[in-house]
């Protein structure tokens, strides 16, 4: 969502995106930063606000297509973490691995299960164990809706 701020009497676009629990509760939060002498950043952070990590275009060789949708980002943890993100974004079909190449989630598009017969569209989210579900789902939803 967009949220506006005003301080120091300028009004400023806060560009966001907030992972919630069903209860209303802040789970994890993802900001288009302004960076000075360059363009926004997307950082990442816990739900008290403590800085996480920083998403960045790009895949494992540094390179990133400009043609078209963006195909690779990378989240680089405050830790030394890493993990890659490729894939098509504006379809959520997006695949998650580590620096070794080890496959850690992917989404896709799925048909609804009778139960949800009346939902448009439906996506899998499939984590390995060692994981955090808050990152991967953080990332593509900021992915498709601050870039």
């Amino acid at each position: 969502g967009v949220e506006l701020k005003a301080t120091a009497n300028v009004l400023q676009e806060q560009r966001r995106v907030e992972l919630t629990a069903r209860d209303g509760s802040l789970i994890a939060i993802c900001e288009d930063v302004p960076m000075p002498g360059s363009s926004n950043e997307l950082q990442l952070f816990r739900s008290s606000g403590e800085y996480f990590a920083t998403i960045v275009p790009g895949g494992a060789d540094g390179k990133q297509s400009f043609a078209g949708p963006r195909v690779a980002w990378i989240v680089r943890a405050s830790c030394g973490s890493e993990w890659l993100f490729r894939g098509d974004f504006d379809s959520f079909t997006v695949q998650v691995t580590d620096r070794q190449n080890r496959m850690l989630a992917i989404t896709q598009p799925t048909d609804p299960v009778e139960e949800h017969s009346h939902i448009d569209k439906m996506y899998m989210l499939r984590v390995a164990g060692m994981m955090d579900i808050s990152i991967v789902l953080c990332t593509i939803l900021a992915v498709q809706h601050l870039q």
